[in-house]
C-alpha cells in the first residue's frame, strides 16, 4: 500500500488519533532552495538541509543570507556558485 492509499485509507475509514498517529511517522525534509518562509517551516515542521552559496569565496546558506540580499550579491559579484546538499546531510535529518 503506497503512503497515498494510507492516508485515504485513514481518512474514509479510521479515527482522528489514528491520523495523528501516521503523521507523526511522515517527515518533510526539503532543501534551502525551496523558497519556504522561516514561518512557514516553523509551521509545519519541516526540516531544511542548507544549500551552499558562494559568492566572491564567501559562503553562506539559507540562515545568513536572505533572498533578496543572494539576488543582489550575485548581480555585483566576480564569481559566485552553489552546490547541492551531501546526501548524508538528508540522512542525517532522518
Amino acid at each position: 500500500m503506497n503512503i497515498m492509499s494510507l492516508i485515504l485509507y485513514f481518512l474514509h475509514y479510521k479515527r482522528k488519533e489514528e491520523i495523528i498517529n501516521v503523521r507523526k511517522k511522515v517527515k518533510i525534509i526539503i532543501d534551502s532552495s525551496s523558497d519556504l518562509t522561516f514561518d512557514e517551516i516553523e509551521k509545519y515542521n519541516v526540516d531544511v538541509i542548507p544549500l551552499t552559496i558562494n559568492i566572491d569565496g564567501n559562503e553562506y546558506d539559507y540562515r545568513t543570507i536572505s533572498n533578496d540580499e543572494y539576488i543582489e550579491r550575485m548581480r555585483t559579484a566576480t564569481s559566485y556558485s552553489t552546490s547541492q546538499p551531501a546526501i548524508g546531510k538528508f540522512l542525517e535529518a532522518l
